[in-house]
């Protein structure tokens, strides 16, 4: 795999080229979040994408109950458009039953020590809920497209800087029998931006400090309440990683994430007693991950993440024509386990972990959405 020139020590310890494959199963294995270099950062982390031309990706994942949250299809190509790399790099990712979206293009190019990345993101969806009473059946349409821009500069030989931004427009859409339809319109106030810091400590550690910001700003289907609410949500994340190579095959990685988040909904379509929500909360979350290869053609990996939630939520409700408190804390542990299997310019990925992996993180004034059921996923990578 071609990794960028930028930070050698970083991409020896980060990216394990020659070591280890690099997919979004390998990030799942490890306990996920930003403090991994990977291949799987090319749809967050924009800049990223010229590091990874000749790369092939087809997974497969889920738990056997068929829905969009617990199904994953998903195939990519990233290619070097030239071999002097004048046209840069274009990658292509589609997805099925997969929450991540529909389609993806991005395009990225090295200018000396910063690399530029764009990116296109379409996510149409559409699904069933039958667990309305109410109703005969309502079905619930997603269409959002969203534009980012990223980039990575070399800050000196152990460190790089990576930062993206994201515009999108939103428009949520329930259909019903009896009801009729609620149309939230084309929105454009929804955005994110986000920062990391890869700054090499010596030859063996890498430390990754990172920031983010997204607000939502649109109608949104919230499914704890079965109904199209217009949503106002802020969420700010800082997290502090650290990376270490006590030997050649061997790598431990770890990571602390704090995450403040503000949701509030109003004008329910449906108005069931329920006016308005104002809810906010404090996410705690510590992740810890380990690979070795144990042979050549074979790599092991494993993964925990202990996280810790508290938050309040305000109700105001017609019925009773009054304010109402309530507060929710709660704890959620996941192990993931994987390995790899390495066959010349094949590697084969594997997890199995003890949850389905959390969807809608930014659901989280309702508690952490971590189901009790076992959750794999494969992923197959050429690299040519």
């Amino acid at each position: 795999m071609t990794t960028n020139r930028i930070a050698l020590t970083c991409a020896v310890l980060l990216c394990a080229a020659s070591t280890a494959s690099a997919t979004p199963t390998r990030v799942e294995s490890l306990g996920g979040g930003d403090a991994l270099e990977d291949v799987a950062d090319v749809l967050r982390w924009y800049g990223s994408l010229p590091s990874y031309g000749g790369t092939a990706l087809f997974e497969l994942g889920g738990s056997g109950e068929r829905d969009d949250a617990r199904d994953r299809r998903a195939a990519a190509a990233i290619i070097d458009l030239d071999g002097s790399g004048a046209w840069g790099t274009g990658g292509v990712f589609v997805f099925g039953d997969d929450p991540r979206g529909t389609l993806r293009l991005a395009w990225g190019r090295h200018f000396g020590s910063l690399s530029l990345g764009c990116h296109w993101h379409l996510d149409r969806r559409d699904w069933n809920d039958n667990q309305w009473t109410f109703l005969d059946t309502v079905r619930i349409e997603t269409d959002d497209q969203t534009i980012g821009l990223g980039g990575r500069l070399e800050l000196g030989p152990r460190a790089y800087l990576d930062a993206a931004l994201d515009h999108t427009q939103a428009h949520r859409t329930i259909r019903s029998g009896e009801q009729g339809v609620f149309d939230g319109g084309r929105e454009n106030g929804s955005y994110s931006w986000r920062l990391r810091l890869f700054r090499g400590l010596g030859d063996r550690t890498v430390l990754v400090p990172s920031v983010a910001f997204r607000r939502d700003l649109h109608a949104e289907y919230i499914r704890a309440f079965r109904d199209l609410w217009d949503r106002d949500l802020r969420l700010i994340t800082v997290g502090l990683g650290l990376n270490h190579l006590p030997d050649a095959d061997t790598m431990l990685v770890g990571s602390f994430t704090f995450r403040h988040a503000e949701d509030d909904l109003s004008n329910p379509r449906h108005n069931r007693g329920l006016d308005v929500q104002i809810g906010s909360g404090d996410l705690y979350a510590l992740r810890l991950g380990l690979e070795h290869r144990s042979v050549h053609w074979l790599t092991l990996r494993a993964g925990v993440r202990q996280s810790f939630w508290s938050g309040k939520v305000r109700n105001w409700s017609t019925s009773v024509g009054a304010w109402s408190a309530e507060t929710n804390d709660d704890t959620a542990l996941g192990l993931s386990l994987g390995l790899a299997v390495h066959v010349g310019p094949v590697d084969l990925d594997l997890v199995v972990q003890d949850h389905v992996p959390v969807v809608d993180e930014d659901d989280l004034l309702r508690g952490l959405d971590f189901d009790d059921a076992t959750w794999g996923q494969l992923t197959l990578q050429y690299v040519f």
